[in-house]
C-alpha cells in the first residue's frame, strides 16, 4: 500500500492549490485553535462547576470522579488509538501531540498513515 505524504509535507510549506485545502486541518492555524478553545474550554468549566456543586450538595463526588476518569480514558487513550494516530499531526517528531484539539497528549500509539477501519470510526 502506497502512503500520500502531501499532508506530511504541507506542514512545512503550504500549497495555496490543495485539493483538501478546505476538508483538513493539516497545520497549526491559530484561528481554528482560537475558535476550538473557546468552544471547549467553557463548556468543559460548565461541566466541572455543575459536578462540584452537586458534589457540595450532595457530598457525593462520584459523578466528578466518574467524570473526570471518563475525561481521560476517551481523550487520552481512546481518541488518540483511534481517530489520532492516523492524523498528519501524530507524525510529527516528538512525543506528544501538537494540534490543535489535543495538544500536549503524549503519543501512546505507533502511527498508522493508513485510512480508518470501520471499528475506528465506530469508536
Amino acid at each position: 500500500m502506497e502512503i500520500n505524504n502531501t499532508c506530511l509535507n504541507c506542514q512545512k510549506v503550504h500549497n495555496e492549490n490543495c485539493d483538501l485545502d478546505q476538508q483538513l486541518i493539516c497545520r497549526n492555524d491559530p484561528k481554528v485553535t482560537r475558535k476550538f478553545v473557546g468552544f471547549h474550554l467553557p463548556l468543559r468549566i460548565v461541566i466541572f462547576s455543575m459536578l462540584i456543586f452537586v458534589g457540595k450538595i450532595t457530598g457525593s463526588w462520584w459523578f466528578l470522579v466518574a467524570y473526570g476518569v471518563g475525561f481521560f480514558l476517551n481523550f487520552g487513550l481512546v481518541e488518540t488509538r483511534y481517530l489520532c494516530r492516523h492524523c498528519p499531526f501524530y507524525a510529527q517528531e516528538g512525543k506528544f501531540l501538537n494540534c490543535p484539539a489535543l495538544y500536549g497528549t503524549p503519543k501512546w500509539w505507533k502511527y498508522d498513515p493508513t485510512p480508518l477501519t470501520k471499528v475506528d470510526k465506530i469508536l
